[in-house]
């Protein structure tokens, strides 16, 4: 069963339910190892169409067929696959200390400050000089959700500086 927006996080620890959960491909190391999995074990396919919908400025596409995001085929559709392979996945208590892509419950209790990274829709970088986050979301938005204030936090400690969307309120 996929399940959306952390719904999944009731079934972490249950005995009738396999969780394999999708965090945050879009900032992942991927192993060497993996790579030539994917290589040398032609069966084992990542699958992603071609977008429907291409913009210049800024690069930006646009899928419109249901595809299944490559991260989700990695850690989830083609896991056993990988795995018999002799591929191992990090457990989810190091997967959520390592970045954070959209903060949810199985991020309670974590030091964002202490995170490798980041990704995600809702933050981008704008400038390396001086850096620059720039969410796309408001203040207020941001200020709503006591994780997403803490990697605000950590990121300006870092020193980077913070823009909020004007056409988010």
């Amino acid at each position: 069963m996929w399940m959306r927006a952390f719904s999944w996080c009731g079934h972490l620890g249950r005995a009738d339910s396999i969780v394999m959960p999708v965090l945050n491909g879009g900032f992942s190391l991927r192993s060497k190892r993996m790579l030539r999995a994917l290589i040398d074990h032609p069966e084992v396919r990542v699958e992603v169409p071609p977008p429907e919908v291409m913009e210049a400025e800024p690069i930006e596409m646009g899928w419109f067929n249901n595809a299944i995001n490559e991260d989700v085929q990695l850690t989830a559709v083609l896991r056993p696959q990988l795995e018999r392979l002799g591929l191992r996945y990090a457990p989810l208590e190091v997967c959520v200390r390592f970045a954070v892509e959209n903060a949810g419950p199985i991020y309670d209790g974590v030091d964002a400050t202490q995170m490798f990274g980041q990704h995600g829709r809702w933050r981008r970088l704008i400038s390396v000089d001086p850096p620059v986050m720039r969410y796309q979301a408001s203040r207020r938005d941001v200020d709503e959700s006591s994780f997403e204030r803490a990697v605000r936090t950590a990121l300006m400690a870092r020193g980077f500086g913070i823009e909020y969307s004007e056409h988010a309120d």
